[in-house]
């Protein structure tokens, strides 16, 4: 069966997890990623997870056959340094990324013992809580430069023909003074309606529009910096048609968005 490419937002530490006054603000994200496997036609055989929270040069392939949990945030109440969630890697499907990214040129080797940090536990504990699909994780390479992450993608498209969901976990939205309050949002309204445009244009034009965004006049007030946006790159170069938006939701003024790409038939 063939997999889309999803790009979805992980939320802010372990927000769904929390009981604090404004988790209501998280609770349609959290409905929309608690859905994430079962609104597909097939059960993928494994979800490979491209976090914001995960850079490296070369590029870095968890190979482990089981997973630890790496509590890559801070300040948060005892329990959620306690969560016990723990899937299987694949240690199979994490040397085919390697080999499709070496043979492209792009410099990459499989690791163990690292642990699935917040970006990938956090929304799969809600998409998977039973652990049940086997979890690869792959870091982005500290450059964040959007062209290097759309061959990234392009690079590993034959995953999606062999039953993997490839996952990019950032946010759309990652000004974090204005998620907690501090600064207003509203500026980044314009990006985030840039966004959503550069997603769904057809053709070629596409990934010009999406590189597009980096110098987009808004983007530091939606993106002071870029590893949250980042991911998207890597999963609009695994499809070569435009994307949908299949989430969207007003966070504490802010557009919050989730993208799917289709490899067309």
């Amino acid at each position: 069966m063939h997999q889309s490419a999803l790009y979805i937002p992980h939320g802010a530490g372990p927000c769904f997890f929390m009981d604090w006054t404004p988790k209501g603000q998280w609770d349609p994200l959290a409905n929309y990623l608690s859905g994430l496997i079962t609104r597909l036609p097939e059960p993928p055989r494994c979800l490979v997870v491209f976090s914001a929270h995960w850079e490296s040069d070369p590029i870095l392939i968890s190979a482990d056959q089981t997973h630890s949990l790496f509590y890559d945030y801070w300040g948060f109440p005892e329990h959620t340094y306690q969560f016990q969630w723990a899937p299987t890697g694949a240690p199979a499907v994490a040397h085919k990324i390697e080999g499709l990214l070496n043979a492209q040129g792009i410099a990459s080797s499989c690791v163990t013992g690292r642990g699935l940090d917040h970006g990938v536990f956090v929304p799969l504990m809600l998409a998977d809580p039973n652990a049940t699909i086997p979890v690869v994780q792959v870091s982005l390479h500290p450059s964040l430069d959007p062209t290097r992450h759309l061959e990234i993608g392009r690079a590993l498209q034959p995953l999606l023909d062999d039953q993997v969901l490839c996952i990019g976990s950032g946010l759309s939205f990652h000004n974090v003074d204005a998620l907690r309050g501090r600064a207003p949002g509203g500026r980044a309204e314009r990006f985030a309606e840039a966004l959503q445009h550069a997603v769904q244009v057809p053709d070629a034009r596409r990934d010009r529009a999406l590189s597009d965004l980096m110098t987009h006049p808004e983007r530091t007030a939606a993106h002071p910096t870029t590893e949250h946006l980042i991911p998207l790159h890597v999963m609009a170069g695994l499809s070569n048609g435009p994307g949908y938006i299949p989430f969207v939701d007003t966070i504490y003024g802010s557009t919050i968005v989730a993208v799917e790409f289709t490899q067309p038939r």
